[in-house]
């Protein structure tokens, strides 16, 4: 197998997922619902923040794992109303409060949710034609919101205030920093090269944010620096205005995951009730993260068979990977992104018989 083959982009292998509109995972539909049920029932079991790269296409989605109060899987972002007038008019994001009000209009939402929106920056991109392709990592303190504009994006990304100076230290290694303030924001631009660069403001509210171009799309600096002089902070109502009406919910996770592992074979070991516990995610996303643990669930125990000598293992192993191309999930997967080829690079190596350090190269199941 070429290299070239294996030279994925991990934004590229998340892609644009389709809303999740599977009725077995939608209890929620119609704009006519009066109100949402809670969401959240208790705090998610925080872990520490895996250091992967954005920009790295390899496998594992540890990074990626949703542990979210809300996921927006298809969020319509509406053009800003006054984009054009003056930035001091913006409404500004509210300091969060110990109890958070319940936002009536246009929907009743649960108190959780609110709390979890008071509490991010909630920054939204003013200009037309942008939508949420993604949110992960959706807490409080941190997470990440994708938006897509044909074959733009933006990640903006929020993390914990007490983090800013590793950060900051960590991007003196991509530039040196120019000053950028957006909506009365400031903040330092750090540039990765002349389409992509990123945008860290101060801590504001007990967090932090970046704004990220994605990779592709983009013409030249000049072009990123108007959409983001259209981002604006918002309230409350405003943000949980634009969500759909549709919110998939974590107590459905158990049956989709067991639909997505139909016909796949589990190695040894694999804890299936930690894949019950991975947050809220379109499909897109939870195929991703139900494939991470069971590929590379087969990498390892390829490697253990093959130090240990048990040949019946690594045979197993072996049959597991290379029949992964024909695992069921990976078909709907195409339409959102090309993680499904990831998989199949693995199963491609593993047929053509490459060393089992290089499977787990590929595959970043190191």
């Amino acid at each position: 197998m070429n290299d070239n083959d294996n030279d994925f982009d991990f934004d590229r292998l998340l892609g644009s997922a389709d809303p999740y509109v599977d009725t077995a995972l939608l209890d929620l539909r119609g704009a006519d619902r009066v109100l949402l049920e809670e969401i959240v029932t208790a705090d998610p079991q925080r872990s520490p923040r895996p250091q992967w790269s954005p920009r790295s296409w390899r496998l594992p989605l540890a990074g990626v794992v949703a542990t979210a109060a809300v996921l927006t899987a298809a969020l319509v972002v509406p053009a800003w109303v006054g984009s054009g007038g003056d930035p001091e008019t913006t409404p500004a994001a509210p300091p969060a409060s110990s109890e958070p009000p319940v936002v009536t209009a246009p929907v009743a939402y649960a108190a959780a949710v609110v709390e979890v929106a008071r509490s991010q920056p909630r920054l939204l991109i003013g200009d037309p034609g942008w939508k949420v392709a993604h949110v992960y990592g959706f807490r409080a303190d941190e997470g990440t919101i994708v938006f897509a504009n044909g074959e733009r994006e933006l990640d903006m990304t929020w993390y914990p205030a007490d983090g800013y100076d590793g950060y900051y230290e960590d991007r003196l290694d991509v530039s040196a920093p120019t000053p950028f303030s957006i909506d009365g924001q400031e903040g330092s631009e750090f540039r990765y090269s002349s389409r992509d660069i990123a945008v860290m403001l101060r801590p504001s509210g007990g967090t932090f944010s970046e704004i990220r171009t994605g990779i592709g799309g983009w013409k030249d600096r000049a072009e990123i620096v108007a959409v983001l002089r259209t981002i604006r902070a918002v309230s409350v109502e405003e943000w949980l205005a634009a969500m759909p009406p549709e919110i998939v919910t974590p107590e459905k996770a158990s049956q989709v995951v067991d639909e997505l592992l139909n016909g796949v074979p589990v190695p040894p070991g694999l804890d299936r009730a930690a894949l019950d516990d991975l947050g809220t995610n379109d499909r897109y996303q939870l195929s991703a993260q139900v494939l991470e643990p069971v590929v590379c669930g087969w990498v390892r125990e390829l490697q253990r068979a093959e130090d240990t000598g048990d040949a019946t293992a690594r045979r197993t192993a072996t049959d597991a990977l290379v029949g992964a191309r024909d695992w069921p999930l990976l078909a709907p997967m195409d339409a959102g992104g090309e993680y499904a080829d990831g998989v199949r690079a693995v199963a491609d190596a593993v047929a053509e018989g490459a060393p089992t350090l290089k499977i787990r190269e590929i595959s970043g199941c190191l």
